[in-house]
């Protein structure tokens, strides 16, 4: 009797879902009775929650597994006494005790598989007794070395005549041996099926909990009864149910391929092969053949077949594509058809599934791998400013990972009280926070999700290379700080945004945190003021989060400084100072506190600070003062400001000499962003023209200052009286030649210009000639001089300061002076006419020497006294001609004579560039 209420109890839980009937007693009993808890060394509460006090003690605790890179659940539960040798079986609910599965119970362990194999007489290699060297070349094994799966081959024929002592030791009056037999595999299963004796040996066995693999065509919806198209199989197919298949309709229903897809993407793919996701992969010519699932189907489909088809026939209402479905401890593959033949993901698959359908065990503890956490973190905390400068931000911020509750309890068989059942217990599986990505953008909306979902692998799972920031430690831990900071390339105030998102260890993605960064807390700020080689700490803030709470400032500066008075500094009570360990570029100042470790006495201190720059030399390098706070549990709370660089500018005239009394520096008050106007000094006898960059670009009057030194140029210009001049030729006369210039010097006291100016008859439109003449104290007077005239004479000027118009009527005579002093600028009309008094003049017009003459025979020309050229100009007349002389310019810079007889017979001499009043030489325009 005891016996029949046994097996009626186990054949209750061995139904592939217990119904809900089951979970409304619990909840009538109680929603929660208690909880076996334990804390950790961070004070988290871990472990399981008893929702039902039942027959014997159950505990769940949610683990990390390294290796596999997955969560699974360490069970644990009192032995129970009188226990029978059909053992503990392991049921989870993953919908709060609504519906529940049959678990393995034997992950990790040894287990012993029966593989049961048609006979084939004359088979090629390698027959159908293939599974051993198939799970052998696996090379699955146990810490000693020794095979997981450990599979004992026999025939069927074998089987069918010793079910009973096949499975159970003892001469089959002893313990069950296996934990899982399998059938085939084979074509038609070589057309072999069980007997009846082995089909009811095997019904206990599998009520019993431990599993079943069927192979190809073991359980079969063939209607055939003859050998050609294969037989049925009416042993193996009362096995339908508790696979939930349905037979039948042959020609309704085949579908076949060389092609398979993982659709299921679940723990019978992970343990103990992990396969890709949605893995497609070849295997030898397979199909189904009258089986299919019904849309109410309680088996569970994990691969499926792909195109292209061998057979594809899935007519009616049922679905025929499948390749590995599963139920419980109960499992159907197509694995077979090519008789013997496999691929090494095939045998990985198998491997799978062997494991999870072994769902018995006489041990008091279990790893259930088949849990997942599916929950990804909450959103991150909004992030927080901890450290940086004003062009790269440290940011903080934390998010709380979120996870699957599933449920558990486990049966025992005794041998006289029937099925005993332990509590249900509840855990959550969590696999906590692994890291962080952000992104920075213009928008308050992120595509940051995509981006992260993008760096999932063909496993699903994201590197630990991708992350801006991971947390995860590599060990076991599943409780450890998920608190990160990370470095963000954003300048502080950017008005960009700050997307984050968390990721957890099981690859789920959070949703994501936007912020403006500008808006961000920001724990530690201030700017560094310099003047001259002094700099200190100004615009210090620091949030109430550093009140009362610091134990130490770290006051970091560069090597080419120190701070001013170091060794006589007063420290607030309770505080003392030491040095660290310089770097290659900051040497560290620290200042414990004790106490008085106040917002205000912090901020006195350090605001009194004075940092000296002690290397002239290199005073101008780039450095920083950075601030580093410390508490005991948080470190590098602070900040880091550069020190401000100067501005050198060096005057210079326009020639690039230099005018040292110009020069600026910029040294006072200086903050980094801060402007600064250049007003050019006042320079004896110079006017300001520009401020340039050192290769003579221009540069603008300010000067934003920065970490560097910036260097310029002050252009100056001598002063100058800028001179308009113009010659106008009054009463022409036709018998002299018109020249188009006229020639003028300027003197000055330490200075001569001798300049060509236009010249013409017409004072409308005849222009002006521009001049310079640089000054050597304010208010000279320059004379000017008219040159060359010939037969002109100068018969008066104008001068005016501004342009307007000169009219003849207007003319003065006397010297033409000029006082600098009454303008910098002025316009000068001489106006000469014809003076027709001797019988030969000599006039240089356009670079070429004219001899004038008139009432002559002859002249000879000298130069420096030798006779050149001597001239005939017969017959002699009273009307003035001209004779353009063929002496090269050079030569006419030399002192020329002319010498002739006049009409009275006299020898007379006409002088060109008389060395006491000559300058012909040809100088440029200044």
């Amino acid at each position: 009797m005891g016996r029949k209420r046994r097996k009626q109890n186990k054949n209750s839980h061995k139904r592939n879902k217990v119904k809900t009937f089951g979970i409304v007693m619990i909840t009538a009993i109680s929603l929660l009775v208690g909880a076996i808890l334990y804390r950790n060394f961070t004070g988290q509460i871990k472990g399981s929650t008893v929702v039902q006090k039942r027959d014997f003690r159950l505990t769940a605790d949610n683990k990390w597994d390294v290796p596999s890179k997955k969560n699974y659940a360490a069970l644990k539960w009192d032995a129970v006494s009188d226990l029978s040798r059909e053992g503990y079986q392991l049921y989870q609910s993953a919908d709060g005790g609504s519906t529940w599965e049959g678990r393995s119970m034997n992950y990790g362990k040894k287990i012993k598989v029966l593989n049961v194999y048609p006979h084939v007489n004359n088979a090629k290699a390698p027959g159908p007794n293939t599974l051993k060297t198939w799970m052998d070349s696996l090379n699955l094994k146990d810490v000693n070395g020794e095979n997981l799966i450990q599979v004992t081959p026999v025939k069927l024929s074998d089987f069918n005549s010793k079910p009973i002592e096949t499975l159970k030791s003892n001469n089959g009056k002893g313990d069950w041996i296996y934990d899982v037999v399998m059938f085939g595999t084979w074509d038609w299963n070589d057309q072999k099926d069980l007997v009846q004796w082995s089909a009811k040996d095997m019904r206990a066995f599998v009520d019993s909990g431990r599993g079943v693999l069927f192979g190809h065509d073991t359980i079969t919806g063939s209607t055939h009864n003859g050998a050609a198209n294969g037989p049925t199989h009416p042993w193996f197919n009362t096995f339908k149910n508790d696979l939930g298949v349905e037979l039948g309709l042959q020609s309704s229903y085949r579908v076949g391929s060389t092609k398979v897809k993982i659709t299921n993407n679940g723990y019978l793919m992970k343990y103990p092969f992990e396969l890709q996701n949605n893995l497609e992969f070849t295997v030898p010519l397979t199909h189904s053949w009258g089986q299919a699932l019904s849309s109410s189907t309680e088996a569970t489909k994990w691969l499926e077949f792909k195109a292209p088809y061998t057979w594809n026939i899935d007519k009616g209402a049922h679905n025929a594509n499948f390749y590995l479905i599963t139920k419980n401890n109960l499992g159907l593959i197509q694995t077979g058809h090519s008789n013997g033949q496999s691929t090494m993901d095939e045998r990985k698959i198998i491997a799978n599934t062997l494991y999870n359908v072994a769902q018995v065990s006489l041990d008091t503890f279990a790893n259930d791998y088949t849990v997942i956490d599916d929950k990804a973190p909450d959103k991150p905390n909004v992030p927080q400013i901890t450290a940086g400068n004003v062009n790269s931000l440290v940011v903080r911020t934390d998010a709380k990972d979120n996870g699957k509750e599933y449920q558990w309890y486990v049966t025992a068989d005794t041998k006289n009280s029937g099925v005993k059942k332990s509590d249900i217990v509840k855990e959550t599986i969590t696999s906590n926070t692994a890291g962080y990505f952000y992104e920075i953008s213009d928008s308050a909306t992120s595509t940051l999700r995509t981006t992260v979902e993008g760096y999932k692998d063909n496993f699903g799972r994201i590197d630990k290379s991708k992350f801006h920031a991971y947390v995860a430690p590599d060990n076991d831990a599943v409780t450890y700080p998920t608190e990160a900071s990370f470095a963000i390339p954003a300048p502080k105030g950017s008005k960009k945004y700050l997307h984050v998102l968390a990721v957890d260890r099981a690859n789920n993605i959070g949703q994501v945190t936007s912020s403006v960064i500008g808006d961000l807390i920001q724990y530690v700020d201030f700017e560094v003021e310099r003047t001259k080689d002094e700099a200190k700490i100004v615009d210090l803030t620091l949030t109430n989060f550093t009140d009362n709470k610091m134990a130490s400032v770290e006051v970091k500066i560069p090597n080419t400084a120190e701070i001013k008075n170091f060794d006589s500094l007063t420290l607030p009570a309770q505080w003392t100072k030491s040095t660290g360990t310089p770097t290659s570029q900051h040497q560290t100042i620290i200042f414990e506190m004790t106490g008085n470790n106040d917002l205000a006495t912090i901020k006195k201190f350090l605001n009194s600070l004075i940092v000296v720059i002690t290397e002239k030399d290199i005073a101008n390098q780039a450095g920083s003062i950075k601030l580093v706070f410390n508490e005991d549990k948080v470190k590098d709370i602070g900040w880091e400001d550069d020190i401000p660089q100067l501005v050198s500018l060096l005057a210079y005239d326009e020639k690039g000499l230099r005018l040292e009394d110009g020069d600026i520096l910029l040294d006072q008050k200086l903050k980094i962003g801060s402007k600064q106007i250049v007003v050019p000094k006042e320079i004896d006898l110079h006017d300001f023209l520009r401020l340039t960059n050192l290769d003579d670009s221009v540069h603008e009057l300010n000067y934003i200052i920065s970490n560097t030194l910036q260097q310029g140029k002050l252009i100056y210009r001598r002063k100058a009286t800028a001179i308009n001049m113009r010659q106008i030729i009054v009463e022409p006369d036709g018998n002299v030649e018109l020249p188009k210039q006229g020639s003028i010097r300027i003197n000055s006291q330490a200075h001569t210009l001798n300049k060509k100016i236009e010249s013409g008859t017409d004072g409308s439109s005849v222009g002006f000639t521009s001049s310079e003449m640089l000054l050597d104290s304010g208010g000279e007077m320059l004379n000017v001089t008219p040159l060359n005239l010939g037969f002109y004479q100068l018969v008066g000027h104008l001068l005016t300061t501004d342009k307007v118009e000169h009219l003849e009527k207007d003319m003065v005579g006397g010297k033409i002076e000029i006082n600098s002093a009454t303008s910098p600028e002025f316009w000068l009309t001489i106006y000469v006419k014809p003076n027709i008094s001797t019988s030969v003049y000599l006039s240089m017009v356009d670079d070429k020497l004219h001899v004038y003459y008139s009432n002559i025979e002859a002249f000879k020309v000298y130069i420096d006294g030798d006779l050149y050229k001597e001239y005939d100009v017969k017959p002699r007349s009273p009307v003035t001609a001209t004779k353009i002389l063929d002496i090269p310019l050079n030569e006419a810079r030399n002192k020329i004579e002319v010498t002739y007889i006049d009409k009275d017979s006299n020898l007379k001499k006409a002088i060109w560039n008389d060395k006491d009043n000559w300058d012909m030489v040809k100088t440029p325009d200044k």
